[in-house]
């Protein structure tokens, strides 16, 4: 497994790119990092619902009126 953490953030997001699965294992790793726990399978729930809404709806639509 990565450490996300040690990475720079163009390292981090060639890394994680738009997988929810990676973004939910660096998310926990750097909850743990600060001594908080993070339950994956919630935390993975969220990022697959908001990259699959980013999908649906580019930031196109959402700037211009």
């Amino acid at each position: 497994m990565p450490d996300y953490e040690a990475m720079s953030g163009a390292e981090f997001q060639r890394a994680v790119g738009d997988d929810p699965a990676k973004w939910t294992e660096a998310a926990a790793q750097n909850a743990e990092a600060q001594g908080l726990k993070v339950e994956r399978e919630w935390l993975l729930i969220w990022f697959t619902d908001a990259m699959d809404a980013a999908r649906k709806n580019p930031i196109k639509e959402v700037v211009e009126p």
